[in-house]
């Protein structure tokens, strides 16, 4: 009986994915996007801590946004696509908990236009997987 216990608070931990009050450190991230991916985490209203002491984290979120250089030859004969990735890891056993990649063109934003739609899109990716399609 003890092994069964054993076995099954194994499975419980082995695939531990973050819950309502998370604790989520950023890392790897250059200001503006680790900016962007804070304020869209509060607006979608995700059921998470984040915290600026990774010792008290339960996960660490990475990613990075990259925006192809702007120009007229970008909008007549298009180009490089605006690009973000993000990657959530378990802190403990550092295992990939959730990984996704967004892009595509926008013409004429700028540069924090394109973060900021980049962010968001990843944030609704991580929402949809962990709380629900809304």
């Amino acid at each position: 009986m003890r092994h069964i216990i054993t076995a099954l608070i194994f499975c419980a931990t082995a695939y531990a994915q973050p819950g309502p009050g998370s604790r989520i450190y950023l890392d790897g991230m250059d200001a503006d996007t680790q900016g962007f991916m804070v304020a869209e985490i509060a607006k979608q209203e995700l059921p998470l801590v984040i915290t600026r002491d990774e010792d008290s984290a339960d996960y660490v979120l990475m990613g990075v946004s990259q925006v192809a250089k702007r120009g007229w030859k970008r909008a007549v004969l298009g180009g490089e696509p605006d690009t973000g990735t993000a990657q959530l890891y378990d802190r403990k056993t550092q295992d990939l908990v959730w990984s996704d990649s967004v892009g595509g063109r926008s013409f004429m934003k700028g540069d924090f236009k394109s973060q900021k739609r980049i962010a968001k899109k990843l944030v609704q990716s991580l929402k949809k997987e962990f709380f629900g399609n809304d």
